[in-house]
């Protein structure tokens, strides 16, 4: 009933040299459960796509991950700047290479912490976060 792209990505796995990093979600519906097809607006304003939608993807760049794109029982501690990264064993996340690792997707060019409260105030970007070059 509505036009698809051909072309689909999934999910790398360990060991897996991904294409790059996918810039929206997919989702069907909202926080809410209201379907997203239906209102543009709030598709827009939650970065996402609907499946079968085209999504970009970026092969080169310089990106901020959070420690939610670390694998379970990775750190920040676990990341050295200078050093490459690859994907891990969770679908979606990210650990540091193994030494002369083929499967390493980039350099870590920086890590960091940033307080999650400041003077009372939650911060929604708080946490650990990683600094890497993909490509």
């Amino acid at each position: 009933m509505y036009p698809t792209n051909p072309l689909e990505v999934t999910a790398a796995s360990s060991g897996n040299i991904p294409l790059g990093l996918t810039l929206n979600q997919t989702a069907k519906a909202d926080e809410n459960g209201e379907k997203l097809i239906y209102n543009s607006t709030k598709k827009e304003e939650l970065q996402a796509v609907l499946p079968g939608q085209s999504v970009p993807v970026a092969t080169k760049g310089i990106f901020t991950l959070s420690s939610d794109a670390f694998a379970g029982g990775v750190s920040l501690s676990d990341f050295t700047v200078g050093d490459g990264f690859e994907v891990a064993s969770g679908v979606g996340t990210i650990g540091p290479a193994t030494v002369g690792s083929a499967a390493s997707i980039g350099m870590v060019l920086g890590t960091g912490s940033r307080a999650t409260t400041n003077g009372g105030l939650t911060d929604q970007f708080g946490g650990d976060y990683v600094v890497v070059k993909l490509g």
